[in-house]
């Protein structure tokens, strides 16, 4: 089963803030999962972006 991170999670991962993560799912460099209102990101995506990788 594929892990999702809360976009606060991912944050934390990235040291950053909740609006800089937002703001990379909305110009699409950060691709992630909707379920309702809630965002959620892979964590196999997250590691592609801190690896400079192309998710």
């Amino acid at each position: 089963m594929t892990q999702l991170l809360a976009v606060d999670e991912v944050a934390e991962r990235f040291r950053s803030s909740e609006k800089h993560v937002r703001r990379m799912i909305r110009r699409g460099e950060l691709p992630c999962v909707r379920i309702g209102r809630l965002v959620r990101v892979r964590v196999s995506d997250v590691e592609a972006v801190i690896g400079g990788g192309a998710a």
